[in-house]
């Protein structure tokens, strides 16, 4: 009788191990699978009105969150729990809107890919967190191919400006191709690949070319400045150089003084941005052509907040009707429009999330967790365009890459 349930313990113990290696495995392909489903969604949009990529991070959300309560990690739960009393708080007063969950649910999103790439890698599957990277840039490059080639759809469709490839978001592409170009050029810099670093840089030039926006052009070019500046100063040794990295930081300052200008130029005049330029240059001043009118709608919100007493709403927001009543729709910074949806309170959680995990990683040594620098830079220039251009905190497309490129935070040498 004793070893039969000796026996009936070990099969379970057997079938426990391989239902969560099974779990896992599940996870991290519907994790590989998610970029070309938001490229798959882009078409069932436009043809079908119907958005399937949501159904399918939903239930990536949930499998992630399940198999971090089974390690015990608890922060992603703990902050949907404080999102959703906020939000059962705006149904109460009558101020709430479907938008609010949806970007609470992509902010989490963020949370839950950091805790669990972070989980990954502990476990030596750095490989994963490196894959998603690789394969991020194929799918964006393959996006803007098919732009190039006339298939897809145009960044500003009205001047037939640029290209978004298939996907739906095009706005967000630009957070997606500054968050992988950190990865990869990273990478590159660290393995003192110079020529592969060189190639990548060209093609990510490329890719910003065609997509267009501020955010793509002038985020890789700096990226590509800034970034073998790090590798000089993380991998110097006192006061002596590394050979490879000097060179690397030659080429990179020669790329962003003579190629930069040529594909601003080529963005311009061959891509026909300059049209778009054109039409506000004579409307609108330097400032307001930078924020493309986005700081004329921030202003609508300061002018109605100027007139607004400190309140229960400035703590816990306003609601996202009042940003229509207000500026027509929403600001387009992520900061102004998270205030007006979650209040005082919803942005202290939301930014001091980032800047937590940018403070509690400084005193790291870079020699031993070799991302470090890399990341903390990422981390600083994500939340500059979020409080510049937006598009960040609340993107679909971008946000598990985001919590990816978090996680190499708590990546060391070695690690597998």
């Amino acid at each position: 009788m004793n070893d039969y349930h000796l026996k009936l313990k070990s099969w379970k113990s057997f079938l426990i191990s391989k239902l969560k290696f099974s779990l896992l495995a599940i996870i991290i392909y519907l994790l590989y699978g998610y970029l070309f489903i938001d490229t798959l969604n882009g078409l069932i949009i436009r043809n079908y009105a119907f958005s399937f990529s949501p159904i399918y991070k939903m239930l990536l959300l949930v499998l992630m969150m399940y198999v971090l309560l089974k390690k015990k990690i608890y922060t992603p739960i703990i902050l949907l729990s404080f999102f959703t009393m906020l939000i059962l708080l705006h149904i109460v007063q009558g101020i709430y809107s479907s938008l609010e969950l949806f970007w609470m649910l992509k902010f989490i999103m963020i949370v839950t890919s950091l805790y669990f790439f972070k989980f990954l890698i502990s476990i030596n599957k750095f490989h994963v967190v490196k894959n998603m990277f690789f394969i991020s840039f194929i799918v964006i490059s393959f996006n803007m191919f098919v732009g190039a080639l006339g298939y897809g759809y145009a960044q500003y469709g009205r001047n037939d400006i640029g290209t978004r490839g298939l996907f739906y978001a095009g706005n967000e592409v630009g957070g997606l191709l500054i968050v992988t170009s950190i990865f990869i050029l990273s990478y590159f810099l660290l393995r003192k690949e110079f020529y592969k670093y060189l190639s990548i840089s060209l093609i990510i030039l490329t890719l910003a070319v065609l997509l267009t926006s501020k955010v793509a052009l002038f985020g890789s070019a700096l990226i590509i400045f800034i970034l073998p500046i790090i590798n000089l100063i993380s991998t110097r040794k006192g006061l002596i150089l590394s050979r490879v990295s000097f060179r690397i930081v030659g080429i990179s300052t020669m790329i962003f003084i003579f190629l930069v200008p040529y594909t601003v130029y080529y963005a311009l005049y061959e891509m026909n941005l300059i049209v778009r330029i054109s039409f506000w240059m004579n409307k609108v001043d330097f400032i307001t052509l930078f924020y493309s009118g986005r700081n004329l709608l921030a202003n609508d919100i300061f002018q109605f907040l100027q007139n607004q007493d400190i309140s229960f709403n400035a703590f816990f927001g306003y609601g996202y009707e009042k940003i229509i009543t207000v500026a027509g729709r929403s600001v387009e910074l992520d900061a102004v429009d998270l205030f007006m949806l979650y209040g005082t309170i919803g942005v202290v959680v939301i930014y001091g999330f980032f800047l937590l995990n940018y403070f509690s990683n400084r005193v790291k040594k870079s020699k031993v967790y070799i991302y470090k620098p890399y990341v903390q830079f990422g981390i600083l220039f994500l939340l500059l365009i979020s409080i510049s251009s937006g598009h960040i905190i609340n993107s679909g497309v971008a946000g598990i890459m985001i919590g990816a490129l978090m996680s190499l935070n708590y990546y060391k040498v070695g690690n597998k």
